[in-house]
């Protein structure tokens, strides 16, 4: 005869050996259970905490821009309006003019070489221009965004809502300005 060896199967747990063998190093558990936590408490603490403001903007509705458009000197649809918004918003220019004449608001990174390299490293990490999905094709989608990370000291809502009427005054002069000087050819083409 044949004798078949025994198979021993290790799919079984048993859990009251699992528990006397955790409870033999409780200490070992306990104590790196107290390191971690001292760790994440002190991370938080110590850590600057840092918080996110973000402004959309939609495009004007075209019966807004009727006046100015009903000269026929000066055409603007809504979707130039907002793409002239969004240039003014992600300019770099327009930034640091901003951050040159409002230094009160960013007080917090003033630390650095000059002014000029704190506001380009705060810039580079903080400014985020937010558009939609360009897959979605309908209107009511349109909008430009700005998203501004900053650390605790600095007031976002303010820096975020300061700027974006500094870039809508920047645009209106522009605007203004262009009106005029074709106004102005067009009386001197008369002339």
């Amino acid at each position: 005869m044949t004798a078949q060896p025994s198979i021993s199967t290790a799919d079984e747990i048993d859990l009251v050996e699992l528990f006397r063998a955790l409870w033999r190093q409780k200490i070992l558990i306990i104590g790196v259970t107290f390191v971690v936590a001292l760790m994440a408490a002190a991370y938080a603490f110590l850590a600057t905490p840092y918080y996110q403001t973000r402004t959309y903007l939609r495009p004007v509705p075209q019966s807004s821009l009727d006046q100015l458009n009903e000269t026929g000197i000066y055409k603007l649809t809504p979707e130039k309006a907002i793409n002239r918004v969004a240039s003014g918003l992600s300019s770099y220019d327009n930034r640091l003019d901003f951050f040159l004449n409002n230094q009160e608001l960013f007080q917090p990174i003033a630390e650095g070489d000059s002014l000029e390299q704190a506001f380009a490293e705060f810039n580079e990490q903080a400014f985020e221009m937010l558009f939609p999905d360009p897959k979605r094709t309908d209107n009511r989608s349109a909008f430009v965004g700005l998203r501004l990370t900053y650390p605790k000291g600095m007031n976002g809502a303010s820096i975020v809502n300061d700027f974006v009427a500094y870039v809508l005054d920047q645009e209106r002069r522009e605007i203004a300005e262009d009106l005029e000087s074709l106004i102005n050819n067009r009386l001197a083409s008369w002339i």
